[in-house]
């Protein structure tokens, strides 16, 4: 077990050291994070520092490489290192524009939504020896912090990683910020290559793929097709999927309807300025 009081004390040290350092203390205080972090480093993950303004961290898909913000507090690090090494083990190749609209949306959502469920986990399992590493996260992720931290209490983690896979959702600001990069990202994709999005992975399939734990899915039956899971900000994304499915007509033909199921609100929750920022980078990279 490492000295709680020299845990946060490396704040601006960009060196290896500090990565070991952070994915041993991560590693001795959480299972989910030891398990998530050593088979990413198994698979070949890398890790290094980037000061990435003001992002704690993210993962690059074509180098497979996390990286972290040597600027931010290691009880912020920790965490933010099991969110980004979860990234690197979740399907690949499903983000292009050869998928419809609603696969590059939906797929974009789950990995966000199941990154954040097992960030949460470690958090949580960290709470006792580093109760900091909690309270940092429940401060920046209210909703998704309560929803696990009041279901497992019953001991079965599949229900509280489903619990806080969904509070993900209800957060209408911060799936905003993901869709709006998404369609951003589809609209320069099609411009240029002109592909027929028509490949299409149905909602259920994209759950089931995702959010895996121990060989099986934690994901109840069923959301991936709830209006909770399939809502879209009105004033800001439907406009622009408007404009991309008529752009996709005009330069393939092809009209894309897989949106139908797709309802516009309008409430929108406050976002934290940090959390905005590393939503922004995180989705740019990974859409690369």
């Amino acid at each position: 077990m490492p000295v709680i009081d020299d845990a946060f004390n490396n704040q601006s040290d960009n060196s290896m050291d500090r990565i070991r350092r952070l994915m041993n203390t991560a590693g001795q205080n959480s299972p989910t994070a030891a398990k998530v972090i050593n088979t990413a480093f198994a698979c070949g993950c890398g890790f290094n520092f980037d000061r990435l303004d003001k992002c704690q961290g993210a993962y690059d898909a074509a180098r497979n490489m996390v990286f972290l913000n040597p600027e931010r507090s290691d009880e912020e690090l920790l965490t933010t290192l099991v969110h980004e090494c979860r990234h690197s083990l979740q399907p690949k190749g499903f983000k292009n524009d050869r998928h419809n609209i609603r696969t590059n949306l939906q797929w974009t959502r789950a990995t966000e939504a199941d990154a954040m469920a097992h960030e949460c986990a470690a958090a949580f399992e960290m709470r006792s020896a580093l109760p900091r590493v909690w309270d940092k996260f429940k401060e920046k992720h209210a909703g998704i912090a309560q929803a696990y931290e009041k279901t497992i209490d019953g001991g079965d983690q599949n229900k509280a990683l489903n619990e806080a896979f969904k509070a993900w959702h209800d957060n209408a600001e911060y799936v905003a910020i993901y869709d709006r990069e998404t369609i951003n990202r589809l609209s320069f994709l099609c411009m240029w290559s002109r592909a027929v999005p028509q490949n299409d992975v149905p909602a259920e399939e994209i759950g089931k793929r995702v959010c895996r734990k121990d060989g099986q899915s934690y994901l109840e039956t069923g959301f991936m097709t709830s209006g909770r899971a399939l809502t879209v900000d009105r004033k800001t994304v439907s406009p622009k999927i408007t404009q991309l499915k008529e752009k996709v007509k005009i330069l393939t033909g092809f009209e894309d309807d897989s949106l139908d199921a797709f309802q516009a609100r309008r409430e929108k929750a406050a976002l934290n300025e940090n959390v905005k920022n590393t939503v922004v980078l995180n989705a740019a990279l990974r859409g690369r």
